[in-house]
């Protein structure tokens, strides 16, 4: 009965066994063993039963020696195991073609759908990897063509209003600023700057600086609007012409 149960046993370590390994576990290695392992014992069983038994090439019967059973079933198993399992009644033994076929549509049924399974699993993994690499190119191709368009910014021509030069803008004129900043020189140069008379007190110049310095000459005004010009300078030079 083992030629029955071997196969009956591989099948349950393909579902229970197998089908619990992930594919770091190398699933695809152990299923392949398990094929094999399952075809190279049953043809080693049923050549020593052969030889036990006696069986020899017979066409009559269309039986064959113990090393040609074992090469049917290595080489052609889906044959050679169900033939066996038929001819030994020959010999005297149990014919077990029924449950064998039984057990061995259990056992290539479930090797092969495992197989396609693992396999299914793999393509997922290369497809995972797949768009792994290709998102990694396309983030590659970006950072280049950003590193090729910042280079090129260097080699590009500066535009003629960056570097042209930088002229002062235009002195705005406030005509009231610059009376203002006339009558305060004036007044401070009445009171503070020997211009008062002997014998005025300070309240006395204020008084009498407040009364002249009303008018603002027309040289300070047109002096202030130069644009290097500044109130003190005009000042002075047009007092000085007054004066």
């Amino acid at each position: 009965m083992a030629l029955l149960a071997i196969p009956v046993a591989a099948t349950l370590l393909i579902v229970l066994w197998v089908g619990s390994m992930n594919l770091l576990q190398g699933p695809g290695t152990t299923l392949t063993m398990l094929g094999v392992g399952t075809i190279l014992l049953t043809g080693a069983i049923a050549s020593w039963e052969a030889s036990r038994v006696g069986m020899a090439t017979e066409r009559k019967r269309g039986t064959y020696g113990p090393l040609a059973w074992f090469f049917l079933h290595s080489f052609l198993w889906v044959v050679g195991y169900p033939a066996y399992l038929l001819k030994r009644r020959h010999y005297g033994l149990k014919n077990l073609l029924v449950p064998g076929l039984l057990v061995g549509a259990l056992f290539i049924g479930a090797w092969s759908l495992m197989a396609a399974d693992i396999n299914e699993r793999v393509d997922k993994v290369k497809d995972a990897f797949t768009d792994v690499e290709k998102d990694f190119n396309e983030l590659g191709k970006a950072l280049s063509d950003a590193g090729k368009e910042f280079e090129s910014l260097g080699k590009e021509p500066i535009p003629a209003q960056l570097t042209a030069p930088v002229t002062p803008s235009e002195k705005v004129f406030n005509l009231a600023a610059a009376q203002s900043d006339y009558r305060a020189l004036c007044k401070d140069k009445r009171v503070y700057g020997g211009m008062t008379h002997g014998g005025e007190t300070e309240a006395e110049a204020k008084k009498e600086a407040d009364a002249v310095c009303v008018d603002v000459p027309a040289a300070f005004v047109a002096c202030v609007k130069e644009p290097s010009a500044n109130a003190a300078d005009c000042f002075v030079s047009t007092s000085d012409s007054q004066d």
